[in-house]
């Protein structure tokens, strides 16, 4: 299950394993008892993920978020955890996750500091799975080469300046796929998500099981992975979205000042709305239009095109 950090990736997997009572287990993949477990949750390779579970898993699936949203709800996590850098720091926090919404006032300095560059990692991220896992650079979108996309993936290290300098001195690059997809390893023959849903979608009553069947419909059948019938589907969206039944919290558990009050900048919106209508327009091109989870992605990014020229 591939999202974006901060992208819902629990509303999804919460209805999976309500659908079939198998777990997922996180691509930091801590220790655990857990033995019955059929998915893994991920954000890889943006730099708040890693490829943890190998060969594991034979295909994906890919949750989007309106980044409006999800860039907030990103720094709510990482305000959550106090910003840990590694696993064993994240899991102490773990009490504080779905609890707290940022202050404004660190909204701001984030917003500052990091949002530019997480609107072209948004789109990066969606390239990169669409795309079969093919390496491109994040600011250009061009081709680039694996040595520079480790870089890309861990910018504590280099600065948006840096990363732009030794892109724009590369020349003739030729197509380079993650080492997990058609690279060394091929940890899964095609990384294309075989689905491809929305959270807004899988959250609101008048679409959400359909949502969620755009996911059960290509693990069904699967070995070893059973779903309940088709006629209590939707009590069982009931039962996790609207009774909050899982016991677990979500994002909605969240306490702090109103979602409005995390305002972007004008730049940053145009900035956003920019990465919307590139990924729209590149995966309505004919060469994609035979490919269902493309035609999706164009759906949702009309939706969120239009969702933003009315903020």
């Amino acid at each position: 299950i591939v999202a974006f950090p901060g992208a819902g990736k629990r509303i999804a997997f919460l209805q999976l394993e309500a659908l079939t009572e198998l777990t997922t287990r996180d691509d930091f993949f801590p220790p655990s008892n857990i033995t019955r477990y059929a998915y893994f949750k991920t954000q890889y390779p943006h730099h708040e993920g890693i490829w943890s579970w190998g060969n594991k898993c034979s295909q994906s699936v890919y949750l989007l978020t309106n980044p409006r949203m999800a860039l907030i709800t990103y720094l709510f996590i990482l305000h959550e955890i106090h910003y840990a850098k590694d696993w064993k720091s994240a899991y102490s926090h773990l009490g504080r996750v779905f609890t707290i919404r940022t202050p404004i006032e660190e909204w701001e300095i984030w917003r500052h500091e990091r949002v530019n560059a997480e609107i072209h990692w948004w789109g990066w991220h969606i390239d990169f799975w669409m795309e079969g896992g093919l390496l491109r650079d994040i600011f250009t979108h061009e081709l680039t080469t694996l040595e520079h996309f480790r870089r890309l993936m861990d910018p504590s290290i280099y600065t948006e300046a840096e990363l732009r300098v030794y892109q724009s001195q590369l020349t003739d690059v030729q197509p380079v796929y993650d080492i997990h997809c058609k690279g060394k390893y091929n940890d899964i023959p095609d990384c294309r998500p075989t689905a491809i849903a929305s959270y807004e979608r899988m959250m609101d009553p008048s679409t959400g099981p359909q949502e969620v069947a755009k996911f059960t419909s290509v693990i069904e059948g699967k070995a070893g992975i059973k779903f309940v019938e088709k006629a209590v589907r939707q009590c069982a969206w009931e039962k996790v979205v609207i009774d909050r039944g899982s016991g677990r919290r979500d994002t909605r558990d969240r306490k702090g000042p109103p979602l409005r009050d995390y305002a972007f900048t004008l730049e940053q919106e145009t900035s956003m709305m920019g990465e919307l209508v590139r990924i729209r327009d590149k995966y309505r091109a004919p060469e994609w239009s035979s490919i269902p989870v493309a035609v999706d992605l164009v759906e949702y990014m009309e939706e969120y095109i239009a969702s933003l020229k009315w903020t």
